[in-house]
């Protein structure tokens, strides 16, 4: 349960609000020895992945269309990136936790960069940077 709920951005606090407990519950559930976190838990992390890999394969697509638009894949892609929740909920366009949105930043940035376009990664507050991670 930790393992793909850290790779898709998601903190201990995240999965307790989402499933109306407390964090020391989530916590428990990871626990070596401890409870498994229960079948609601898991079909919410599912749902989660889910939407996380629509969102990826949906900002590919978008550098898909614009690579059609200009007769070519662009040299680099510049990704937004945020420092908290509070400036994620003014800015971002979806709902949601703001870790969850960078960790899919920070996923298409590897994915462009594997396809040979540089990714720079900013946050709202800044000039882009190159991400060579």
């Amino acid at each position: 349960f930790r393992a793909r709920r850290e790779a898709i951005g998601l903190s201990q606090r995240d999965v307790a609000e989402a499933m109306g407990v407390q964090e020391r519950s989530a916590r428990r559930w990871e626990a070596p020895g401890n409870c498994l976190a229960p079948d609601d838990a898991w079909e919410w992390l599912e749902r989660m992945e889910a939407v996380y890999a629509k969102g990826v394969a949906a900002a590919l697509a978008q550098v898909a269309d614009i690579a059609e638009d200009a007769g070519g894949l662009p040299e680099t892609v510049a990704l937004t990136y945020y420092r908290s929740q509070r400036e994620y909920d003014e800015l971002g366009r979806d709902e949601g936790p703001y870790g969850f949105r960078n960790a899919m930043t920070r996923e298409v940035g590897q994915k462009l960069r594997e396809r040979g376009i540089k990714a720079v990664i900013a946050f709202t507050d800044e000039d882009a940077v190159t991400h060579d991670e």
